[in-house]
C-alpha cells in the first residue's frame, strides 16, 4: 500500500468514524412517551388493614379499585392563597385574567423530560394520568 492510498483509507476511516458519531448523537425519533404509573389502589391490601369495628365486629369497607380510578380528577393548576392584605399588588387581577390553566397538558408529553413538575403537584399529575 503506498502513502496516496494509505492518506486515502485513512480519511476515509476518520469520515466513517465521524458519520458514525454524528448519527448517535442524533435525537432519536420523537416517540410517544407513556410513563409507567404504579396502580396504587390495592383491594387485596385493603382488606384488613384497618380493626374490626367495636360492638360491631366488622371492617369498615372501602370502594372497590373500579369505583377509586373511575373518579373524575381536576386537571387545574393551583396557585397561592395569601392572607387578606397581603397578597402581591395586582395579583387578584392576574388571576382574573389568565384564567384557569390545566395542570399538565396530556397531548404535548411527548418524552419524560416534558414533564418537569414540583413535587406536590405530582400526586395530582399521577391521578390525572391513570384517568386517561
Amino acid at each position: 500500500m503506498n502513502r496516496t492510498q494509505r492518506r486515502l483509507a485513512g480519511r476515509l476511516l476518520m469520515a466513517a468514524m465521524l458519520l458514525g458519531s454524528v448519527l448517535r448523537a442524533a435525537p432519536p425519533a420523537r416517540q410517544r412517551w407513556k410513563p409507567d404509573i404504579p396502580w396504587v389502589w390495592d383491594e387485596a391490601a385493603l382488606a384488613d388493614w384497618a380493626t374490626p369495628l367495636a360492638g360491631l365486629n366488622r371492617r369498615p369497607t372501602h370502594i372497590s379499585a373500579k369505583e377509586y380510578y373511575s373518579l373524575n380528577v381536576e386537571n387545574l393548576r393551583t396557585y397561592p392563597v395569601y392572607f387578606p392584605g397581603r397578597e402581591p399588588d395586582g395579583y387578584w387581577e392576574m388571576l382574573q385574567h389568565i384564567g384557569p390553566k390545566p395542570l399538565i397538558e396530556p397531548n404535548e408529553l411527548v418524552t419524560e423530560a416534558d414533564l418537569r413538575i414540583d413535587p406536590i403537584e405530582r400526586e395530582q399529575l399521577i391521578a390525572f394520568l391513570r384517568t386517561l
